[in-house]
């Protein structure tokens, strides 16, 4: 008895260990131009998100995580400097209402609530425009001195 509850325990310890260390797969968002900081990307990445109504959670010298709660998509992103190049990694859900049919005793419309895994990539796309066209103005001003 005593064996088998160590078995259990440890394989429940190995899948949660398996779980913590799974590493987030970042995906590029676009590069840094030459002559801007991190912390320079950071800060215009915070601007470009909190434009489009994302909440700022967390910031640091290479990376913000910002969270946006709106019509149904409730989703977390993360925008980081890696080299050179700011890339993001985004997990969310969305929450919709789904007709399945009319009832025909009542002639009401039925509707259920479907929860899914979403990333909302439109609007990871709009703050990846800001960002280009903030980093546009950077580039100009960078120039010019």
């Amino acid at each position: 008895m005593y064996k088998k509850f160590i078995k259990i325990f440890l394989s429940f310890a190995l899948l949660a260990v398996s779980e913590f260390s799974a590493a987030k797969d970042y995906k590029h968002l676009v590069d840094i131009p030459g002559g801007v900081t991190a912390s320079e990307m950071v800060s215009v990445a915070k601007m470009a998100a909190q434009g489009r109504r994302w909440q700022l959670v967390e910031q640091s010298d290479d990376s913000i995580k910002v969270h946006i709660d709106h019509r149904g998509v409730v989703s977390d992103l993360e925008l980081k400097v890696i080299g050179k190049e700011l890339s993001y990694w985004c997990e969310g859900t969305r929450t919709m209402k789904k007709k399945k049919g009319i009832n025909p005793n009542t002639g009401v419309q039925k509707t259920y609530v479907s929860t899914e895994s979403f990333v909302p990539e439109k609007w990871i796309k709009n703050i990846q425009i800001d960002i280009d066209k903030q980093l546009s103005g950077l580039s100009h001003r960078t120039k010019e001195h």
